[in-house]
């Protein structure tokens, strides 16, 4: 299989696969489109599929896989003519190695930065905790309302860690900083919405000083984490544009709470920030919905 991308502006993506057949290799194009919608959960990739030369007799002209990028399969084939297509997605998914795959998340996550970047964010209906009505203090997580950003992972003693951001979205609030939450992103565990969700244990956790230079323990590691130090030396690291990225989420993150908060109900007071305590996957959604968050707004 060979694959090419053109992926410079996080818009623009078009991967060559070559199929065998009794004539052999066969090359077919794979464009990707996604949803619409910057905050919507759905980890889903529809490849539009198509012989790469009109000349190429024996294959479906047009058709559709539909790929969940969090669990790397699979999810849907759809074609007139449904037979062939199929036996030709087969052959494709087999093809697609690990490192495609990354290279499909990253241009999926891409896709949705830009789509935020340049969206109305007034328009857009985000998923904000009631709990902001009485509890101004309450600190918002930025993977909790943005569910398919970019999470903050980097690696330190052999050992993949993320770092969650969390932020004060209370308007009187004039305070600029990002509180970072720390803990071990094990192997294999899955992609997608999930890796903002608290179901794989917090550790120490770090307020950082968004205009520089410093940054304040708030929560001390346990016993075998590292020292905050390390961490945040390692993440710097692997980030060295970090206070510029948690600086346009919290910008973000505070303009999406803008409209939701001057709702009636919503009363605020200047407050200083504590560390929130985010909502379950299990509990049920603070959008009123009944569903559980991680099937809802999770």
């Amino acid at each position: 299989m060979d694959n090419q991308s053109n992926d410079v502006d996080g818009t623009v993506l078009m991967i060559r696969l070559e199929i065998q057949d009794g004539a052999g290799p066969v090359p077919v194009l794979a464009e990707p489109q996604i949803c619409l919608s910057p905050l919507c959960p759905c980890t889903e990739m529809r490849l539009q599929i198509r012989p790469a030369s009109l000349d190429d007799s024996g294959l479906p002209q047009n058709f559709i896989l539909f790929l969940d990028l969090e669990r790397q399969s699979l999810s849907e084939v759809t074609s007139r003519e449904e037979p062939a297509a199929r036996d030709l997605a087969e052959r494709l998914e087999s093809q697609i190695t690990p490192q495609l795959w990354a290279l499909a998340r990253n241009y999926f996550m891409e896709t949705k930065e830009a789509q935020l970047a340049t969206a109305d964010l007034a328009t857009l209906k985000p998923c904000f905790p009631p709990e902001l009505a009485w509890d101004p203090s309450r600190l918002i997580s930025y993977g909790g309302i943005v569910p398919c950003s970019r999470p903050l992972l980097f690696n330190l003693e052999g050992q993949t860690w993320q770092a969650m951001d969390d932020y004060c979205v209370n308007p009187p609030c004039t305070c600029n900083e990002a509180h970072l939450t720390f803990r071990t992103w094990p192997e294999g565990a899955p992609w997608g919405p999930s890796v903002h969700g608290d179901t794989l244990g917090t550790g120490p956790v770090a307020c950082l000083s968004l205009p520089g230079p410093g940054w304040t323990s708030v929560k001390a590691p346990a016993a075998g984490f590292p020292t905050l130090d390390h961490l945040m030396t390692a993440l710097e690291g692997a980030w060295p544009s970090l206070r510029q990225v948690l600086a346009t989420r919290r910008g973000i993150i505070r303009r999406l709470a803008a409209v939701p908060l001057a709702r009636p109900g919503f009363r605020f007071e200047p407050h200083t920030p504590t560390h929130s305590t985010k909502v379950g996957r299990n509990e049920p959604c603070p959008c009123g919905s009944g569903k559980k968050f991680k099937r809802c707004c999770g």
